[in-house]
């Protein structure tokens, strides 16, 4: 009767530390798989922001570039309106007015350029 009392003990022992084994063998379970959906949402996350990261940096480019060539269009006709006030200061030309007409044209669109680019 003593052994078997003895045992059972034994066996109700042996039973707690399996049942504490399986208790931390499911917990490890879980956290793995709380780790792997974490895991699985912040590169998903960090896909989205690079996305984001380099939308902005195209718009910033295309940006940029059309600032440029709006600079470059007030440039080309700054240098047409100097031209054009060199041949007014010519005091042999015979078509003062036209030029005249031509630089108001020009002034204009340089400040529809101007404006443009701002």
């Amino acid at each position: 009767m003593e052994n078997v009392r003895i045992e059972n003990r034994t066996l109700k022992q042996v039973q707690a530390r399996l049942q504490y084994k399986e208790d931390a063998e499911n917990k490890f379970e879980d956290l793995r798989a709380h780790h792997a959906k974490d895991t699985q949402v912040l590169n998903e996350q960090l896909r989205r922001y690079k996305k984001q990261l380099r939308t902005a940096e195209q718009t910033i480019k295309d940006n940029n570039l059309t600032i440029l060539k709006e600079q470059n269009k007030g440039k080309k006709n700054e240098e047409t309106i100097t031209h054009l006030r060199q041949l007014l200061a010519k005091k042999d030309l015979e078509t003062r007015e036209k030029l005249q007409r031509e630089l108001e044209k020009e002034r204009k669109a340089v400040q529809e350029a101007e404006g443009r680019a701002a």
